[in-house]
Parts: structure tokens; C-alpha cells; sequence
């Protein structure tokens, strides 16, 4: 959604501004107008940590 709105807003605000605001690196905003998956979502689709089952009693 970030990158939608920084894509909506032209050449009201500096680029450099924009991302800073909205805690966006420049590059992955760039990343995402040429098709990539954001960061973030690429991380997501795996897991962080794997919950082991406790012991029975």
C-alpha cells in the first residue's frame, strides 16, 4: 500500500522525503515499480521459527 500511494503522489513530494516518512528504502520502492515483491512479503511467505511439539505427560 505504501508503495501505491508513493507511486500516486508524483512529484508533490522529493522521493527522498517521502520514503524517510513512510520508513521505505528508495531501492525497494524502485524494486516494486519494476514487478518485485517487497521485502517483507518475500520474508513472510516462509516460516521465522519452527515450534517444536513440548513434552507429553
Amino acid at each position: 500500500m505504501k508503495y501505491a500511494w508513493l507511486a500516486a503522489q508524483g512529484n508533490a513530494y522529493s522521493l527522498t522525503e517521502m520514503c524517510d516518512v513512510l520508513d521505505v528504502g528508495i531501492n525497494a520502492n524502485r524494486d516494486w515499480k519494476r514487478g518485485a515483491k517487497p521485502d517483507r512479503k518475500r520474508r513472510s511467505n516462509s516460516p521465522v521459527f519452527q515450534v517444536k511439539p513440548g513434552p507429553t505427560a
